[in-house]
């Protein structure tokens, strides 16, 4: 089984460089047709995807939806791959709040009334320890959020911290994961 990851289309947030969070901000038309493009990719690639997992948020869920209908398959929406919540720094500018660049990087930190990182990782992990038990032959995509997709990619590669908040997974792009590593680390 081969497991894929995106993260949702562009939003006005990220277009912007602000910390959206756990806020519900939907796609631009821009977003929209990074989605319709990832699912041409997909069909031209003839990736088998079986099943889309997806945030409940509505950016992850208009980009799965719309990969959904090009490429026929289900999308089932996971709340462990809601985005990591920013408490009191939603809406903030990343490059202009210096406050929210220094707490973002410990890892048990809750950002005022957010999730720490570890309270991420838990609720990734546990969806992937999950998934790659009951994965079974087939391919599955998943359609996440920056930190989400910075989890998956810890879940399979050994990385420093410094790694971990230089890892940025770009707008509507694929990275590929093979599944038995993961089925190694959910036994071990």
């Amino acid at each position: 089984m081969r497991l894929f990851l995106t993260r949702h289309g562009e939003t006005e947030f990220s277009l912007n460089n602000v910390v959206c969070g756990s806020t519900d901000c939907p796609l631009t038309d821009k977003g929209r047709e990074q989605a319709r493009e990832l699912a041409g990719q997909i069909i031209s690639k003839g990736l088998d995807i079986a099943i889309i997992y997806s945030s409940p948020l509505i950016r992850a869920r208009e980009t799965a939806e719309i990969i959904s209908k090009a490429i026929s398959v289900p999308y089932v929406v996971d709340d462990r791959l809601r985005e990591q919540s920013c408490g009191a720094y939603e809406g903030v500018t990343k490059r202009d709040d210096q406050d929210f660049n220094g707490v973002i990087q410990h890892f048990a930190n809750r950002l005022n009334g957010g999730d720490s990182a570890l309270q991420l990782a838990q609720r990734v992990y546990n969806f992937l320890d999950e998934i790659c038990v009951d994965g079974g032959e087939s391919a599955s995509l998943i359609v996440g959020h920056v930190c989400v997709c910075r989890m998956v990619h810890t879940y399979f590669n050994e990385i420093t911290n410094d790694e971990y908040f230089g890892y940025l997974q770009g707008t509507c792009t694929l990275a590929e994961y093979e599944v038995h590593s993961c089925a190694e680390r959910a036994k071990s």
